[in-house]
């Protein structure tokens, strides 16, 4: 009798301690997320243009979260962030404390860079990730996540224009996938599809365009060349000169207007070093290596010009010649520039070298 008392305590004890040891089930990471009207939600602006449609997007907004707030700057989004702040029951409050989606334009992607440096729990996901989404999906490109420290949504949307139909849908889905970059298509929000690789490039007039002449010999006639150029531009059309490209990269503001805008680094034959310089510390900023180029010029010669699109959708072109001429000028204004293809201006025509 007593052994089998002892056998039955021994069993419930061993019971006991195997249920405590099974462990508590962990709760689902969260994989989707709805907006909560109640709560706050900050979207901003920032840049020198904004996204096009970003007020009719406010208006479309403020109708299903009316608590929803646009903070907007011109300068870049760690300005933003560190000087923009709401005062409620007394208590200052910034970014941190709300959710908050960045909408910016591709080619002020790298306003990222430096906020993460300071504010990495504001980015929905690294800044390195952001430019390897922009370089293998179109936009708009829109990418979420859910800060675990302060529970609040992390958000970004990297477009050229938003709509007011993107606003409303956005802000009433009721299953919006974190942790995947999404676009906006036929009114519907889709996981992201792999972009089509564009061929050829057609100017929009309103963008800016900055053209370079640097090293010396200078190309010849290129006052001429960007003169035709303005007759399409007008003032969006910058040319600036100097006796290196370094020396625009040096600048802060300039690197910044450079990296924003479409470029035309022309420079004539013997100064090739000056865009080995500049790769060096920037190859974002031209079309092809310079030994590419190099290769291209022993082929064919010069003039010779290379035009492809960054991961911004920003031109990056190259001439490398003794002489332009505005009839060059006003052919790559009327007619879709080839890309990512030598190319040589030979009879009034854009001729492809490699075929």
């Amino acid at each position: 009798m007593y052994k089998k008392s002892v056998i039955v305590v021994l069993a419930f004890v061993l019971t006991l301690g195997l249920s405590g040891c099974v462990p508590t089930p962990k709760k689902p990471p969260q994989n989707t997320f709805a907006w909560n009207p109640k709560e706050r939600l900050i979207i901003t602006v920032s840049g020198e243009r904004f996204v096009e449609g970003e007020e009719e997007f406010f208006q479309e907004g403020r109708k299903v979260l009316p608590r929803l707030n646009g903070w907007g700057t011109s300068r870049s989004l760690l300005y933003l962030v560190k000087n923009q702040y709401s005062i409620t029951n007394g208590k200052k409050l910034t970014m941190e404390d709300f959710h908050n989606i960045f909408m910016i334009r591709p080619e002020y992607l790298y306003h990222f860079e430096e906020l993460e440096a300071e504010y990495p729990h504001l980015m929905p996901d690294s800044y390195e990730n952001l430019k390897s989404y922009l370089k293998t999906y179109s936009h708009p490109l829109l990418y979420f996540s859910f800060d675990t420290t302060k529970r609040k949504i992390r958000g970004v949307i990297i477009a050229k224009k938003v709509t007011p139909s993107l606003a409303t849908k956005l802000l009433t889905e009721k299953a919006i996938p974190l942790n995947i970059p999404l676009q906006y298509e036929k009114e519907e929000l889709k996981k992201a599809e792999k972009k089509k690789l564009e061929n050829t490039f057609t100017w929009n007039y309103q963008e800016r365009l900055i053209i370079t002449v640097t090293a010396r010999p200078r190309v010849n006639n290129y006052d001429e060349f960007a003169e035709e150029l303005r007759k399409v531009f007008g003032r969006e059309l910058n040319i600036w000169g100097t006796s290196s490209l370094l020396d625009y990269v040096k600048e802060k503001a300039r690197l910044e207007t450079i990296r924003s805008c479409h470029t035309i680094f022309m420079v004539s034959p013997e100064n090739l070093s000056d865009f080995e310089k500049l790769e060096a510390k920037y190859p974002d900023l031209l079309p092809v290596s310079t030994e590419k180029l190099k290769s291209y010029l022993k082929t064919y010669g010069y003039p010779l010009l290379y035009f492809s699109l960054d991961y911004t959708g920003v031109l990056r072109g190259v001439i490398i010649a003794k002489e332009v001429t505005p009839s060059l000028a006003k052919l790559l204004t009327e007619k879709p520039i080839p890309l990512d293809t030598p190319l040589r201006y030979e009879n009034g025509k854009l001729e492809k070298l490699e075929k």
